[in-house]
This record gives structure tokens, C-alpha cells and sequence, in this order.
């Protein structure tokens, strides 16, 4: 026997809200929707602190990290130009230095 239960998440007056289809004691579920369920949790917890969608804040973090790249990009492709590098070591090094930085 399965028992599918869709279960709503929000947030309401700061607050996550669950709401189930019917009283429930217990709650099982594969690991797929788990994630899913965790996602969402996530998500609306968030609105519910900030009063605001997570993306806003990750596109603001975003930004603020592609302009430190691209200057610290420029400083070192102009150095190494500067010293002769060829094309290749430029670009090799150029990953190395953003990797480093976003890791």
C-alpha cells in the first residue's frame, strides 16, 4: 500500500509553515523528495527571515565576485603579457587564479 501525501511549505507572519493533507504521526519518504522537501525548507525559511527570495541575495554576491575576478583577471593577464607569456600559459593560469578564488 502507498500512501502519497503532497505536504504545502510557505512561510506565514515569519514563520515556516507545514501543512499536511490529514493528522500524520510519522513521515517517510525516498531520498529524491527528502532533497526536494529540504530545498524548499530551505528556501522558505529564508523568506521568512530575510523577507526575501534567496536569489536576490546570491545575485548580489554574484556581482560583487565577478567584478573582483574580472579586476584581479585583467591585473594578471596584463602582467603576463607584459613578460612575454604565450596564450596558452595565460589562459592555463588565468583558470588557476579564478579557481582559487571561487574555491
Amino acid at each position: 500500500m502507498t500512501d502519497d501525501m503532497l505536504i504545502a511549505i510557505g512561510e506565514r507572519n515569519g514563520k515556516v509553515v507545514f501543512t499536511f493533507p490529514h493528522a500524520t504521526n510519522e513521515f517517510i519518504c525516498d531520498a529524491e523528495n527528502a532533497r526536494q522537501i529540504a530545498e524548499q525548507i530551505a528556501r522558505s525559511s529564508y523568506r521568512a527571515h530575510y523577507g526575501r527570495d534567496w536569489t536576490e541575495q546570491r545575485s548580489a554576491i554574484t556581482e560583487q565576485l565577478r567584478t573582483r575576478l574580472q579586476a584581479r583577471a585583467l591585473i594578471v593577464v596584463r602582467t603576463l603579457m607584459e613578460q612575454g607569456k604565450k596564450p596558452e600559459y595565460i589562459a592555463r593560469h588565468l583558470v588557476d587564479v579564478i579557481l582559487t578564488e571561487i574555491a
